[in-house]
């Protein structure tokens, strides 16, 4: 049963990343919002089959981290620049830092809440553990 979750979801994450993309790119409005949760979606698919070690090991938690808390910074400064009368942040730009928060954001809390937690692609032999 393990093996086979690893392969299907080995399989499913790449196509599901890139169609977050496509939804982040290609939504009209709310994009980065729909691009972000599919993109969260696949990327907590892989924590929780493969385990927080190994995500951690593929996408550390502090780059997903660093890279959710510059993407709400950028978004916050943007929306202070706009309430001052400056120029309107361009739609592209805010709707990629929303897809960066929202796919980063899910994943890291999720290495962070389950951190030595049973991979669900995880055989019981393989970790040592009794049901």
């Amino acid at each position: 049963m393990g093996m086979l979750m690893r392969a299907t979801a080995l399989v499913l994450v790449p196509p599901a990343l890139l169609f977050s993309v496509y939804l982040a790119v290609a939504a009209p409005n709310g994009g980065g919002v729909v691009g972000g949760l599919a993109a969260a979606l696949a990327l907590s698919l892989y924590v929780l089959i493969f385990g927080p070690a190994v995500a951690a090991q593929r996408m550390p938690p502090r780059v997903l981290l660093a890279s959710a808390a510059l993407a709400a910074l950028a978004l916050y400064l943007a929306a202070a620049v706009e309430a001052g009368g400056a120029p309107a942040l361009a739609p592209a730009v805010r709707r990629a830092l929303v897809f960066v928060l929202i796919a980063t954001s899910a994943p890291a809390a999720l290495m962070a809440v389950f951190g030595r937690a049973h991979a669900l692609g995880q055989d019981d032999a393989q970790s040592g553990t009794q049901r």
